[in-house]
């Protein structure tokens, strides 16, 4: 993950954590699979199904976030 503070970027490395590596790869996978689902909805032509998309990838990145959180990483 990378983060600029004062014009320099900060790097974490997740090769020491692998708590961390294992919740960014399933992140990363589930976000993967909810934008293909989305990609096959958007086809589908009903607006409101991609409701469920936005729905799945911001409830994706809450869960994210309060783990990255509680662990403390």
């Amino acid at each position: 993950m990378w983060h600029r503070r004062n014009g320099t970027f900060i790097i974490f490395d997740i090769g020491g954590n692998p708590e961390l590596a294992t919740i960014l790869k399933w992140t990363a996978i589930a976000l993967l699979c909810e934008s293909v689902l989305g990609a096959v909805l958007l086809f589908l032509g009903n607006k409101y199904l991609n409701l469920i998309t936005i729905s799945l990838s911001c409830i994706t990145l809450l869960i994210f976030s309060l783990l990255f959180n509680q662990k403390n990483l």
